[in-house]
């Protein structure tokens, strides 16, 4: 059976192409028969919805480059022929089996469709619950605010990150920042790390790469990888998104930090 990837559930209001006319479209055109509808020998209709669900998965698959790339040597009529042939029907059954739905009960063929777009939706709500379920370590784990800004908008004062994570891994810190084209800062990059401190207030450091950043008033997206090594270590993520080198009193600090995530990945 094909796989069914995120990418290929094409919800039926985005459909160019409906399945109907991706069936048809390769039975007619590879048929040489006559068009008759022969009541014999016909795909059962719940196998009939099974066949098609996943002769429109093939037409995904084909669509996406790397695996079009792969099959460079199949054109799409031998792919749906043996989408066909995995489910123990030919090609000739399907023929007729679509062929008499479609000439002698059209309505019935259109049911048959709507359980394909069904199975297709189902298909595509269970892959959503299963990207967003919460994995261990795999949530956002920032507890920070959502969105800074500065100046403050609400009068609030600047507060510097320092809150505990969990145990080593890698870390990975994304989020959005607009750099305005008047900010005075002089070199503003990331100035963040996790660190853990023993008895006496030492602290052990893992900083996060120093990004640069864009000043030009736009919203860019930043990522930034860090690895902890400190197993059974108490850690903690302390800094801000802006180091500045040259920062003196009274400068204007103009920028907005939002779409903050934190997540954790074991180190293998």
């Amino acid at each position: 059976m094909i796989n069914h990837p995120k990418e290929l559930m094409k919800s039926p209001a985005r459909n160019s192409m409906p399945v109907i006319l991706i069936c048809l479209l390769f039975i007619l055109s590879c048929s040489g028969r006559k068009n008759k509808a022969e009541h014999r020998d016909l795909i059962p209709e719940k196998d009939l919805v099974s066949v098609l669900t996943d002769v429109y998965m093939a037409d995904g698959l084909l669509s996406l480059p790397k695996i079009n790339k792969l099959y460079a040597g199949i054109d799409s009529v031998t792919a749906y022929r043996q989408v066909i042939e995995q489910h123990g029907y030919t090609q000739a059954q399907l023929d007729r089996t679509v062929r008499f739905y479609f000439v002698r009960n059209p309505k019935k063929f259109l049911k048959i469709y709507d359980e394909v777009l069904a199975r297709l939706s189902e298909m595509d709500s269970r892959i959503d619950k299963e990207r967003d379920f919460p994995r261990p370590d795999k949530g956002n784990l920032w507890k920070g605010r959502s969105f800074y800004s500065f100046p403050p908008l609400t009068g609030s004062v600047r507060n510097d990150v320092n809150f505990q994570v969990p145990v080593s891994g890698y870390y990975t810190l994304k989020f959005t920042l607009t750099l305005y084209p008047d900010d005075q800062l002089t070199s503003p990059s990331l100035d963040m790390y996790v660190y853990s401190a023993d008895t006496a207030g030492n602290e052990k450091k893992f900083y996060f790469p120093s990004l640069a950043y864009i000043r030009d008033g736009l919203p860019h997206t930043y990522k930034a990888i860090v690895i902890v090594r400190d197993p059974g270590k108490v850690l903690f993520l302390k800094g801000w998104f802006v180091k500045d080198e040259g920062l003196r009193p009274g400068i204007n600090e103009l920028l907005t930090v939002e779409n903050i995530s934190l997540s954790k990945s074991p180190i293998e």
